[in-house]
């Protein structure tokens, strides 16, 4: 519980570190997006979901999370980001959470114009269908940047990943999709 608090007050401070303009925000932006987003869970057969880095807090999740992962889709509705944390493996989360702010932090030390390079590949456990674990692979990115350089929506891409043993942890790689670099982050 004391580790969770120390990482949630990193997370905060890291966050703290992009100052948005509210007015400058262009949610219209956001809603134009919707049908590609649908789109993209479609032919993927993803789940698909945005995170809004000003108001911490998803504001998209595609329509498939119940039938692909078995959550509720009212309680993504309602309970948001706390619900999708809520699935992941407890071991997990922990590790996600730290391995998250230190990848930020890394992000914000980049010059704006190159943030939207960089991907980020996650395979962790979340509670899937009827309550056991299943191994996945989530992908994150910028999807759109402020008028200042500001990371503001972050798309996520969840899939089940092809390795299915629950054992052990997770892996996480750094990608910079325009020069092919990888780092391994563990």
């Amino acid at each position: 519980m004391q580790e969770m608090m120390a990482l949630m007050q990193r997370y905060q401070s890291v966050m703290d570190r992009q100052v948005f303009d509210p007015e400058a925000l262009d949610y219209q932006r956001l809603e134009a997006l919707r049908p590609m987003l649908d789109g993209l869970a479609r032919i993927k057969n993803s789940g698909v979901s945005v995170f809004d880095m000003h108001r911490r807090e998803h504001v998209f999740a595609s329509y498939n999370f119940g039938e692909l992962f078995g959550y509720d889709q009212d309680r993504i509705a309602n309970e948001g980001t706390s619900y999708f944390d809520s699935r992941i493996h407890p071991e997990d989360h922990l590790k996600l959470m730290a391995l998250g702010i230190d990848l930020m932090e890394l992000i914000l030390a980049t010059e704006p114009d190159r943030r939207m390079e960089y991907k980020i590949v996650n395979e962790y456990r979340i509670q899937s269908h009827d309550r056991g674990y299943v191994r996945v692979i989530e992908q994150h990115q910028g999807l759109e940047l402020d008028r200042d350089g500001n990371i503001w929506l972050a798309l996520s891409v969840l899939d089940l990943s092809p390795r299915q043993s629950t054992e052990g942890g997770i892996q996480s790689t750094l990608l910079n999709a325009r020069t092919g670099e990888v780092v391994n982050l563990l």
